[in-house]
């Protein structure tokens, strides 16, 4: 997994085989960079986690309160290319992308998870360009998929998660 927060980062990940790109819609760039990179992630079958929630979920006024001032002016530059990454990536029914999050956030992990905003405005975004199935794929099976990469880290071995049959996980 590599966060990738820049065009230019987008591709050293690519290059270097990592198989999940985390933040990405938050990459910036123009129009032409942001296809460009969406191709790659598509033609190399890279994992994409969208991961907008932090900064989507909460209103300016808070995460300047909670950010340093370069920080902040960072998560703006985010949340004004999220849309129109996102309405790239759903040009591409190949892309294979989950929803999730790292967890980890300047104003205290604790509050992200708990937080009520994070995961509607993560998915109200998607939704604007994506179809309903797209997103419930992404946050069942294709949450399932990426699970069972992390080998013995897989918090779920004792058997298939992501799909409907006796003796799987659920996800959700």
């Amino acid at each position: 997994t590599a966060h990738c927060q820049t065009v230019e980062g987008a591709h050293h990940a690519i290059d270097a085989g990592i198989q999940m790109l985390e933040h990405v819609p938050m990459i910036g760039g123009t129009p032409d960079e942001i296809e460009e990179v969406v191709q790659r992630i598509v033609e190399t079958g890279t994992w994409v986690e969208f991961n907008n929630g932090a900064v989507l979920g909460r209103p300016p006024e808070v995460l300047e309160k909670t950010m340093s001032p370069a920080s902040f002016q960072k998560a703006l530059a985010a949340i004004n290319s999220i849309d129109l990454a996102l309405q790239t990536f759903a040009q591409y029914p190949d892309l294979k992308f989950v929803f999730g999050s790292d967890a980890v956030a300047p104003w205290g992990a604790a509050s992200l998870a708990a937080d009520k905003g994070s995961w509607p405005a993560e998915f109200d975004a998607a939704l604007k360009h994506f179809d309903n199935f797209a997103v419930l794929k992404a946050i069942t099976s294709n949450g399932g998929k990426v699970a069972a990469m992390t080998g013995p880290n897989n918090p779920y071995p004792e058997g298939p998660i992501g799909v409907i049959e006796e003796g799987a996980y659920a996800l959700g």
